[in-house]
């Protein structure tokens, strides 16, 4: 226990009266000092390092969540455009699509032209786009790969790093995978 001593007379002897000390030479009260048990110090030092730990841990479980769902997604898309007939031409289709999303029209026109190029473009390719009411977009593409898989992931992170740029609200969502349309996409 510490040792107390008056500010007022510099003495030391004291009489306790409920939680102060009064001294005995001047009568002025003395509050001592109050301080945290080591033992429970330590313990709250634990437990902000196990609430950091875990809200570390859940971060983690949500971001790969997150990516699990992204690949799910992508995956129902293949899937999907594998199922999908080549009869329609598939550039009329979300050409049809852009005009009923975009009112001003020369708000498209660069994409129109992005998507002439998609055409021509070789190997494993898809196509992402996010349109908002007032005729914003950002899009994504990616061509010349291996397979479907890896251009659609490539295709929806240029997308989704063009949407965020752009501050859109709206979802990347797949307009073309080679030269299918993604089926329930185009309305």
């Amino acid at each position: 226990m510490e040792t107390l001593t008056c500010k007022n007379c510099g003495g030391s002897t004291f009489k306790k009266k409920g939680e102060d000390y009064i001294c005995q030479h001047c009568g002025s009260i003395t509050v001592p000092k109050v301080r945290m048990p080591r033992k429970r110090l330590i313990m709250i030092i634990a437990l902000l390092v196990l609430l950091v730990v875990g809200l570390f841990a859940l971060y983690k479980t949500l971001y790969t969540v997150k990516k699990d769902i992204e690949n799910l997604s992508i995956g129902k898309t293949i899937q999907n455009i594998q199922n999908t007939s080549t009869e329609d031409n598939p550039y009329q289709i979300i050409e049809e699509s852009i005009r009923k999303k975009v009112k001003n029209k020369l708000a498209y026109s660069p994409l129109e032209k992005m998507m002439t190029a998609y055409h021509q473009m070789p190997g494993h390719k898809s196509f992402f786009i996010a349109i908002d009411r007032k005729g914003r977009y950002a899009y994504g593409y990616a061509h010349d790969y291996g397979t479907v898989k890896e251009a659609t992931k490539f295709a929806f992170k240029r997308c989704e790093e063009g949407r965020k740029k752009m501050k859109l609200n709206e979802i990347c969502s797949p307009y073309l995978v080679d030269d299918h349309v993604a089926q329930g996409i185009a309305e």
